[in-house]
């Protein structure tokens, strides 16, 4: 692996053809549920950033993922439940 001095190339352009992300249980590898809502955001944002003309365009999609998935009730129980240290309970947030 060459060491990161000059050699580094931009990423490319133009869309990339993926499979849409399987459907699966909004779990984690610890067993916790997940909010099925913030799984569907990143869904969405994977499969349109794939689809995306340029670099530039996938990432600002991720960004406004991002920006909807901490609009979600279900980034009100993480954050409050690290405030609180107790583990988020995303079962009632969708």
């Amino acid at each position: 692996m060459p060491a990161l001095t000059g050699r580094l190339q931009p990423p490319g352009d133009g869309a990339v053809r993926i499979a849409p992300p399987a459907a699966a249980d909004a779990v984690a590898a610890n067993g916790q549920k997940l909010s099925g809502e913030v799984i569907g955001i990143l869904d969405q944002a994977i499969v349109e950033a794939a689809a995306a003309p340029s670099f530039l365009a996938a990432l600002e999609i991720g960004y406004r993922a991002f920006g909807a998935s901490a609009c979600t009730a279900a980034a009100r129980e993480g954050i409050d439940a690290f405030l609180q240290r107790r583990t988020a309970d995303f079962s009632k947030t969708g």
